[in-house]
């Protein structure tokens, strides 16, 4: 395994230069996101981009009062051909507020892990599962030969902002002739009452017995 740490920063919107390691032999990449904050902040909406390709979206976690910490990692093998090229530009973005209510900054910390791992004649746990769709892990097992980000222009950000059901986003790209399977991955992120999902279940669900839901 070898580590490569891009940078520790506190950020809202910050760009570093990027490069595949040299001198390392590598089958497997994963991105591991580390942050903090010791003051009063909710739900900020974070993305990482390497050349406009998103590699990550997520979410920081609700405060505590003694501040909160977190790690997580995410595979991301499937972007092997962009990720092995050089002089590319990354860019995270994390918009936050501060003010009398929210009280402090975010403090991040972005690590890429190469790992070279011997394939085993063993199957694969994955393969032993039933009914579940294939097509996102057969991009970890055989990565696309080319990586076409669709995004924003880049200077907040590079994700599409949608403000209303008007709204419409679009970006000209250009697939090779020869290509014989084109996969669009697409991330959506969730804002306001919807980052509490979970307590707000479709009526569908919702089972009605008489004249009220339940």
């Amino acid at each position: 395994m070898r580590l490569l740490p891009l940078f520790t920063h506190s950020f809202s919107n910050i760009y570093a230069n990027y490069s595949s390691p040299l001198d390392c032999t590598w089958s497997n990449a994963v991105l591991q996101f580390s942050g903090a904050s010791n003051g009063s902040q909710y739900d900020r909406i974070s993305a990482v981009w390497l050349a406009g390709t998103e590699l990550l979206r997520t979410s920081t976690p609700e405060p505590t009062p003694h501040g909160i910490s977190w790690t997580f990692r995410k595979d991301i093998t499937r972007y092997s051909s962009l990720i092995r090229r050089s002089n590319l530009t990354l860019s995270v973005m994390l918009e936050n507020i501060i003010d009398d209510t929210y009280t402090d900054i975010f403090h991040v910390n972005i690590i890429f892990l190469f790992y070279n791992i011997i394939k085993s004649s063993i199957s694969s746990p994955r393969k032993l599962i039933r009914n579940f769709p294939t097509a996102s892990l057969e991009l970890d097992q055989i990565p696309a030969d080319l990586i076409i980000p669709v995004s924003a222009a880049g200077e907040e950000g590079f994700w599409f902002r949608i403000q209303s059901e008007n709204d419409a986003v679009s970006r000209e790209i250009q697939i090779p002739s020869n290509t014989y399977k084109a996969v669009i991955e697409v991330y959506v992120s969730a804002h306001g009452d919807d980052g509490f999902w979970y307590s707000n279940p479709p009526d569908y669900y919702i089972e009605r017995n008489g004249v009220g839901s339940y």
